[in-house]
């Protein structure tokens, strides 16, 4: 039996397909070789109008480019991004219930209801790598509980406390966070504390966003 090989193509084609890939430094030497190997002629089968020998030595110039393309990582994604809180999703605890509110913007914000300790929310929202301001316009009261955010899984040190003595509306909180990477994130609110005078773990809000601010 025969031993695999590429098969060649009739032509290389009319222009090129440029694509960054993602490699861990442990790995990158694997990677290396194994798109090493399209360079020697042995390693192709002829079927199409190419011989191995053209397709060897096309591959030598595509491992060229891809030497050359060091650094490419950074995509051209979005630098701010805006959600309504009731198109997020729900990770654990109840439903969404809206709480509407003539006073506040949008007429209302949106909560779990019941709440509870641990509540999640979730956001996936495609970013450039950065520090970014993360912003929520909530409402405050005696029944709220500490929002704590995660980048893709790391917690972030600041927390937004929703307690106060007295009902307040239209409360916008902005805190700093730090994307690592361009590509797709998840931005997640998890009410796992609250103020000790508060008596629940309620999180009324009505929008989220995100600005980017720096490197």
């Amino acid at each position: 039996m025969s031993r695999p090989r590429w098969v060649t193509p009739d032509a290389t084609g009319d222009s090129n397909i440029a694509r960054c890939i993602s490699v861990p430094p442990h790995l990158q030497a694997m990677v290396n070789g194994a798109l090493d190997e399209l360079t020697f002629a042995h390693n192709w089968e002829q079927v199409g109008d190419m011989t191995p020998e053209d397709c060897a030595a096309a591959f030598v110039d595509v491992l060229s480019a891809y030497y050359a393309s060091e650094g490419c990582g950074t995509m051209e994604a979005p630098t701010h991004s805006f959600a309504l809180w009731r198109e997020l999703d729900v990770v654990a605890g109840n439903p969404l219930a809206a709480n509407v509110l003539s006073t506040q913007e949008l007429n209302g914000t949106w909560r779990q209801n019941a709440p509870a300790i641990n509540d999640r929310m979730q956001w996936e929202v495609l970013l450039q790598e950065g520090t970014y301001d993360l912003t929520v316009n909530t409402t405050k009261n005696n029944a709220s509980g500490i929002q704590h955010w995660l980048i893709d899984g790391a917690e972030d040190a600041q927390t937004i406390d929703l307690y106060n003595a007295t009902a307040q509306i239209n409360q916008i909180v902005t805190i700093s966070v730090v994307v690592v990477g361009s590509g797709l994130h998840i931005i997640e609110c998890k009410m796992s504390t609250k103020n000790a005078a508060s008596s629940n773990y309620t999180n009324n809000v009505t929008w989220v966003k995100l600005v980017r601010t720096g490197d």
